[in-house]
């Protein structure tokens, strides 16, 4: 099949310089970058949903689904996000996509198929369209998941009853394996089980839609090899819950995703919030330990009135899209308990139970950024490591006694081993630090910093923090080292002090040693987090 090609060149290279964060409301998310609707070619009607990739060579890169077909883009620096790509679609207002190995696979309710997009050769500025699967007539599909642990591919919803599996050993010529039709499948999860009773056991979590028999089905898709050598998913129905009383038929079961201890399933629902089921935003908790008998726990209500759409798992965080809402962030290390950290609204204009704003997220690259893609307003590129604890975003070093090691700036926020050289052998280093916090309440400050000598013990180390008003460092703390690692923390400060209002916060670090002889310090740690 002829391939569609479309380099960097031919799009005229487009970029977008990072919009100025101020007409948006955050907490302690950052943003770093935005591509408005007209920044993408043919100017799209809307925007709808996305998916990450990391090519071989670490680079990442966001695709989102737009009115017009899917768009590319290199966020590899994510201040400057590049347009490398667009495969030109039907225009609908769905477009869904996934990735698998290095193919992206878009369905769309248009009715084209779904596009099979070759990622082979995105590094260099190319992405192509290598085919269309249309196998069994396959013209309509609402959403579109990877499972890569067998190398299937599955499409939902659409002009089909149910889900539809194909073994993608090809990747551009993608075979039929096999469906389930046990009911409308809107959208699913799809993982194996390592450890515990189903250790080795592919499973579907199908979100499916509304009615007497909606709800979530937990469905067995572990796969056989047959003759042909293709991945066969068994396609057997464990369980099933009706997570509203027996009656309530009026919710929409859209969406949802599987906590990292996989013990609870957190469902979206697009039709609670509006049909008066629920007051606010919120996530039904599922018990799913036993697939065959899937529980209703409880409810986490969020007090904003918006509604939920769709959501993915990074760590033991959530990153949820909620349409009006934005993106909101809930820590979910003790669910059923939720909480939310942070949030980045993506639409300014007021809240209300109406689709617009965020349709899509997507997290999992290793810089640790997150992707929203905006009914309204194209793509966000967003850093919301400050909710999920790091502290405020280092933006900036000086006087270090070296290049530092590790991976950089950004090991100063993890306390993970990783090490910053502050200095070498000069006996005595002074760093300074320059934070940007995205915290809605900034009162109070809290500033910790674990350092650590090479050779012996540190004879004193000072914390110093910027008064934003006399534009002095004043001291914060002076601690005696006797061991050759420590913690150094000062809490409460007067926020009002030392954060100015555009969020800087600018600490100075001085360590002495009276070791002459090879000496080299380093920081492991250095957070600094606001709060009320």
């Amino acid at each position: 099949m002829k391939k569609l090609r479309f380099a960097l060149a031919a799009l005229m290279a487009f970029t977008v310089v990072a919009t100025a964060s101020a007409q948006y409301q955050a907490n302690s998310v950052r943003l770093l970058s935005q591509i408005p609707l007209t920044g993408f070619p043919g100017s799209p009607g809307n925007g709808s949903g996305c998916v990450g990739y990391t090519s071989p060579s670490g680079k990442e890169y966001a695709i989102i689904g737009l009115k017009n077909g899917n768009a590319v883009v290199n966020i590899t620096n994510p201040f400057v996000p590049v347009i490398v790509g667009h495969i030109p679609g039907v225009q609908s207002t769905w477009h869904e996509v996934c990735v698998l190995g290095a193919y992206a696979y878009a369905c769309t309710e248009g009715g084209q198929g779904v596009q099979i997009i070759d990622l082979t050769q995105v590094d260099n500025g190319v992405v192509s369209l290598a085919g269309t699967l249309t196998i069994g007539g396959l013209s309509r599909g609402h959403t579109v998941q990877a499972m890569p642990t067998s190398n299937l591919l599955f499409v939902h919803g659409g002009d089909i009853n149910g889900l539809r599996a194909y073994d993608c050993t090809n990747p551009t010529a993608p075979v039929s394996v096999g469906s389930w039709t046990g009911k409308y499948v809107h959208d699913a999860q799809f993982v194996k089980y390592t450890s515990g009773p189903y250790a080795g056991k592919e499973i579907c979590f199908a979100c499916c839609a509304n009615g007497s028999n909606g709800g979530l089905y937990i469905i067995d898709v572990t796969t056989t090899v047959n003759g042909q050598g293709q991945h066969v998913p068994a396609m057997q129905t464990l369980g099933f819950l009706h997570y509203f009383p027996t009656g309530v038929d009026n919710f929409y079961c859209h969406s949802g995703s599987l906590t990292p201890d996989r013990k609870f399933f957190l469902i979206n629902d697009e039709f609670d919030e509006s049909n008066s089921l629920v007051p606010n935003c919120t996530t039904h908790i599922v018990n799913v330990e036993n697939l065959a008998a899937p529980t209703y726990v409880n409810k986490f209500v969020n007090p904003i009135n918006v509604i939920d759409h769709n959501s993915i798992v990074q760590d033991n965080f959530l990153m949820l899209a909620a349409y009006r809402g934005g993106l909101r962030v809930y820590d979910i290390a003790n669910t059923p308990t939720i909480t939310e950290v942070g949030f980045f609204d993506t639409f300014p204009t007021g809240d209300g139970f109406a689709y617009e704003g965020a349709w899509g997220t997507w997290t999992g690259y290793a810089s640790g950024n997150v992707i929203i893609s905006d009914i309204n307003r194209g793509l966000f590129v967003v850093d919301p490591s400050e909710a999920m604890g790091f502290g405020a975003p280092i933006v900036g070093v000086a006087h270090v006694g070296t290049s530092g090691e590790g991976d950089g700036v950004k090991s100063l926020r993890k306390d993970d081993g990783q090490e910053f050289t502050i200095f070498t052998r000069s006996g005595k280093g002074d760093m300074i630090a320059t934070l940007q916090t995205a915290a809605a309440t900034k009162t109070k400050l809290d500033v910790a910093m674990r350092a650590r000598s090479a050779a012996g013990p540190l004879d004193r180390v000072i914390l110093q923090v910027k008064n934003q008003t006399t534009g002095l460092f004043e001291s914060i703390g002076t601690w005696d080292m006797t061991t050759t690692e420590a913690l150094y923390e000062v809490t409460d400060l007067d926020g009002t002090k030392y954060i100015a209002t555009d969020g800087t916060i600018v600490i100075k670090m001085q360590l002495r040693s009276t070791n002459q002889s090879g000496v080299k310090v380093f920081a492991d740690m250095l957070r600094a987090k606001a709060h009320g």
